[in-house]
């Protein structure tokens, strides 16, 4: 892992807008399925896009009244959030079994999108499981991966579209691992 510092740091949301803007993606999702609230799954990218997964499907209930299944995913790939190489350059994801998603709408939940391949990682192993239609949820998109070919893993529903340059990382903190909730953009040396 390359080693970021602390130069230039600026926090660009704090815990209460985090969870603002997730409540407000589970309101987006509730809207665009709420003839089919029933058939989701949430699923989150681990690390990050769990625990956000999680405040959604809680937003998610206190909104309909209704409960959706969250459920993990672990894609390990240089993350596009932060920079991370496997050891060949390429995906690596753990067996995915999930007989939860046979017929049903998933929204898969992560962090942050950069050049998308996370998603792209992971896709075949969720499509392998029949849901009905994948889409993908992001707290942050930095909108840097506007290809054609791409597209297909773009994120439906976003809180915070945030352009940034090669120099710069958005860097999410969730309780569980980090003590704290809130996203920061820094510069990379």
């Amino acid at each position: 892992m390359e080693n970021f510092q602390a130069r230039d740091v600026c926090r660009i949301m704090d815990e209460r807008q985090v969870r603002a803007v997730i409540s407000k993606m589970a309101r987006e999702v509730a809207d665009a399925y709420r003839n089919d609230l029933a058939n989701l799954v949430f699923l989150g990218v681990a690390r990050r896009g769990v625990p956000i997964a999680k405040m959604a499907g809680a937003a998610f209930k206190e909104q309909t009244g209704a409960s959706v299944l969250v459920a993990a995913i672990d894609a390990k790939i240089y993350n596009d959030d932060l920079t991370y190489v496997s050891k060949n350059g390429q995906a690596v994801i753990k067996p995915f079994e999930n007989s939860g998603l046979k017929g049903k709408i998933a929204v898969v939940w992560d962090d942050v999108a950069y050049t998308l391949q996370t998603f792209e990682a992971i896709y075949p192993a969720i499509r392998a499981n029949g849901p009905t239609e994948t889409e993908f949820a992001v707290l942050v998109d930095r909108f840097q991966w506007h290809k054609k070919e791409r597209e297909i893993y773009a994120p439906r529903f976003f809180g915070l579209r945030q352009e940034t340059s090669s120099d710069q990382i958005i860097k999410v903190h969730m309780p569980e691992f980090d003590g704290d909730m809130c996203v920061w953009l820094q510069e990379r040396f």
